[in-house]
């Protein structure tokens, strides 16, 4: 699973690499004042720079060493070439065109979506390409630096709508790097507000010493992160037999024909309800195929040399490359005729439909037959591709961009094309290729770096669709790397370890029945010497398991410590009295909890999230997993404007059996300035487990749940408490609520598939179900306000013990007891179970403190008795 973890600059840029002598050529971005920042800061330590610029762009920089490009990719390349007798040798590339306005680019027009990756392609192949040798002879000085903003760290931590196309730099450049020897690479999100700041950031990335190995870094909110890849299970084989949906319904799946996808198909038609539909270009009544159709593959094999030689004759004027394209399309039809005769063999429930999935108006076409005839579409699974061999500098454009068509533009026709939120879900085959890099294989690797930032968008989008991109490794007797040649340099000479078709459908049921929480994954095993830099340095020798849960002072187990960024350096004194110290920067444009939970229209912390981040915090300082709140102090609220971010910091200290967390943050006011340093805002006593829970006065589940006094109206009360505190979307998991005879108030509660609603790691680990906790809170804020018409808060918490987790999408009862204390307090006692009655989670007493009070109130009563 690709993680984006904080990591600050591990060295003083001032110290590190020289820029001076360094002469740089950048295809310049959409926005003048980058483009001139970056110039006028590069040239001011030291480096030469040309700049590139389409004559479409506005441009504030304008002097001789200003280019200006126009035209198609031919056309771009001739301006190239002899811009290039001005520029002289470049020592490194500064994309800059992967800046872009913010758009979903999924939902423009067709032919806006095409000419704008089309656009951005043709400059990136053509600059690269020209300027390869150059980087090949700059040795140790090579650079190549593209500076994207996709959305937040390349979609793995989505802030806000972003331009995904840059992501095709990004990809390109992780091949460029696998075929010029010593290439330094950087790739570079920002968000939009720090366009700003995107030359300072560029040079101190350009500047940082060796010690500076990662290859992608992201900033968010002005704190950098970098991108490392890490173990994540699912549960194994002998589950696959549960289908992914028992709904009836089609998978529609591109590139059907043959390969991964065909093998897939058949495994998931086996063990599920669905019937398949597999769109392709093949043909079986192609005239040039028919001879070739029921030949044996050795018969076919030998038969190559006549088949390329009748392609000749028949068509003298066809370049070797199209005569290659000609050849494969006569294999690929053989395939489909052999993939068709074993399907009927089988009987099973597949239909392969003829259909170019570049071609918009012929995928909405098969998909509105497919749904008319088959059923309603429930998934899809976009798995076409084409073939990518070569370096760069044989490559033939224009079969890169129809390879990088067939991967874009074909999602974008079949999103298109379906109604997303009817889909149990949508998976897009790509290539461990797009992340890690491999030489031959810019195209491929462009499309699949932006095939995944899309799936990242859309998944932004529909929370409630599986949107994920898998990229695989090699599959072993199928797919687009069995060519023995490939298979002996990979294989053999790199050691790169194939997968059998067997488990890679393993996995591909795994993430269609429990995954689906992140919107992207890797599936590998040994990359031999295709192994990136640092992606992978967090992990043992095996690449199992994490060294750590932290590294280099950064939490790289994110699904595990959500809510902790940074350990950090303490003097040998403190450490050897036990003392840590954690933080975390609290953002709601990732941070969607805070979002969604205002005080007086100020997204502000929630205290559950307080006991969750000491929690954590206590549990790495202890090495302890299951752990008791005994109690817990809510002293002050920790807010953070939009737009805003929040620091927190985090102090755990041993003392014997306990460990005493507390929370502290800046004083802030509304124009940043800080009035308070470290300002305490909470505090919590945990012990290790194990505690029995005492159901206490609660009766039996049946007996809450038969007993329904009085309902209440949930909208009311939402309505009510807005002014005062405001729920949103996710902080609702309350269905049901209902007050009994005896007066305990009960609810059932709907347990989200995954956290992707309040973070950005979908598959994160609460430890004190955060989120639950409150949402069955908030049966005691009914209670009171129904009662009362005042409106309360948490101030304190006592016993509080996890015993089990939920399972996501399952079914739970919250049942609490309130009572007033005093006159603007009430304590109340929490348990929550499943529909059977075996506890999940108790809380003794939690303290509530009024914040307001309506006058007005007329309760929330549906209905009395």
């Amino acid at each position: 699973m690709p993680r984006a973890i904080t990591r600050p600059l591990p060295n003083n840029p001032t110290t590190g690499q020289p820029l001076s002598g360094q002469r740089f050529v950048v295809a310049a971005s959409a926005f003048p004042e980058v483009n001139a920042s970056v110039k006028r800061q590069l040239e001011a330590r030291g480096a030469s720079v040309w700049m590139f610029v389409h004559r479409s762009l506005p441009t504030e920089v304008r002097d001789s060493h200003t280019i200006p490009v126009e035209g198609g990719p031919g056309d771009i390349s001739r301006q190239l070439a002899d811009a290039h007798k001005t520029t002289g040798q470049a020592t490194g590339i500064v994309y800059l065109a992967g800046l872009g306005e913010p758009v979903d680019v999924l939902t423009l027009p067709k032919d806006q979506f095409e000419e704008r990756w089309r656009k951005q392609y043709s400059l990136l192949f053509a600059v690269s390409r020209e300027y390869y040798r150059d980087l090949i002879e700059a040795g140790i000085a090579a650079v190549f630096a593209a500076v994207t903003n996709t959305g937040g760290a390349f979609g793995l931590k989505p802030m806000e709508t972003g331009n995904a196309l840059g992501a095709l730099g990004v990809g390109f450049a992780k091949s460029l790097a696998k075929e010029i020897p010593n290439l330094r690479l950087r790739c570079i999100d920002i968000g939009r507000a720090s366009f700003a700041n995107a030359a300072d950031l560029l040079v101190s990335e350009l500047s940082a010493d060796d010690s500076a190995t990662d290859d992608d870094i992201a900033y968010i909110g002005g704190q950098r992160h970098v991108i490392k890849v890490v173990p994540a299970s699912l549960p194994t084989a002998t589950a696959l037999t549960q289908p992914a949906s028992t709904s009836p319904g089609v998978v529609v799946f591109s590139g059907g024909s043959r390969g991964i996808a065909l093998e897939c198909a058949i495994r998931l038609a086996e063990l599920s309800d669905y019937r398949i539909a597999l769109l392709g270009r093949s043909t079986l009544d192609d005239p040039l195929s028919l001879p070739y159709l029921h030949q044996d593959d050795q018969r076919f094999l030998e038969l190559q040399p006549t088949i390329l030689r009748k392609l000749h004759d028949t068509d003298p004027d066809l370049k070797p490359v199209e005569l290659q394209l000609a050849y494969r399309r006569i294999a690929n039809n053989r395939r489909l005729f052999q993939a068709i005769a074993r399907l009927r063999s089988r009987s099973l429930p597949i239909e392969y439909v003829t259909c170019d999935v570049t071609d918009l108006q012929q995928v909405k076409g098969a998909i509105s037959d497919i749904s008319r005839r088959l059923g309603t579409v429930r998934g899809v699974v976009h798995a076409a591709g084409l073939e990518s061999l070569g370096l760069l500098p044989k490559k033939d454009y224009a079969y890169g961009e129809q390879l990088v068509g067939v991967k874009v533009s074909g999602l974008y026709n079949l999103v298109n094309s379906v109604s997303i939120e009817a889909l149990d879900f949508l998976l897009a085959f790509t290539s461990i290729s797009g992340r890690f890099g491999m030489d031959g294989q810019t195209d491929y690797t462009a499309a699949s770096a932006m095939l995944s930032t899309l799936c990242s968008q859309l998944a932004t989008r529909y929370r409630d669709t599986r949107i994920v991109a898998m990229d695989w490794t090699a599959w072993s007797g199928t797919g687009m790397a069995t060519h023995e040649s490939v298979r002996q340099i990979q294989e053999g000479e790199r050691g790169l370890t194939y997968m059998d078709p067997e488990e890679g459908c393993a996995h591909f049921l795994r993430e269609l029945s429990f995954g689906g929480a992140n919107s992207q994954v890797m599936v590998f095993g040994s990359l031999g010497s295709n192994e990136p830099r640092s992606a992978l340095d967090c992990l043992t020798e095996d690449r199992r398991t994490l060294r750590s849960p932290i590294s280099r002072g950064s939490v790289v187990d994110v699904a595990a410590y959500p809510l902790i960024d940074t350990a950090c350096d303490v003097t040998p004194e403190a450490s050897s009295a036990n003392f840590r110290e954690y933080t975390r920067r609290i953002d709601p444009r990732i941070d969607h909890f805070m979002e969604d939970h205002a005080v007086r229209g100020i997204p502000t912390l929630p205290a559950v999230f307080h006991l969750e981040i000491m929690t954590e915090a206590a549990r790495l300082a202890t090495g302890t997993e299951s752990l008791v709140i005994q109690t817990a102090t809510f002293k002050r609220f920790v807010k953070c404007r939009h737009e805003r971010t929040c620091d927190l910091l985090v102090e755990t200290r041993i003392n014997g059996d306990e460990i005493v967390a507390e929370v502290f943050a800046d004083v802030v006011d509304p124009s940043g300035s800080i009035l308070v340093r470290k300002q305490p805002r909470s505090r919590s006593v945990l012990t290790a487990r194990p505690r029995v829970i005492d159901p206490g006065f609660f009766t039996t589940h049946q007996g809450d749940v038969a007993d329904r006094a009085t309902t209440f109206d949930l909208d009311a009360y939402y309505e009510a408490a807005a002014p005062y505190i405001a729920f949103g979307p996710s902080f609702r998991l309350l269905t049901d609520a209902w007050r009994t005879s005896k007066g305990i108030v009960a609810g059932w509660f709907q347990i989200p598939r995954n956290s992707r609603l309040w973070l950005s790691p979908g598959d994160a680990r609460l430890s004190t179900e955060p989120v639950l906790v409150d949402s069955v809170g908030r049966l005691a804020l009914i209670d009171v306000y129904d009662k009362y018409g005042d409106h309360v808060v948490p101030v304190e918490l006592t016993g509080a013990v996890v015993l089990r987790h939920a399972l996501p999408g399952s079914q739970v009862l919250g049942r609490v007891k309130v009572a007033p204390e005093g006159d603007d307090s009430y304590s109340l006692t929490l348990l929550i179970t499943d529909p059977d009655g075996d506890p999940f989670l108790k809380v003794d007493r939690i303290l509530l403190r009024r914040i307001g009070h309506d006058d007005a109130h007329q309760g929330l009563a549906k209905t009395r008795h």
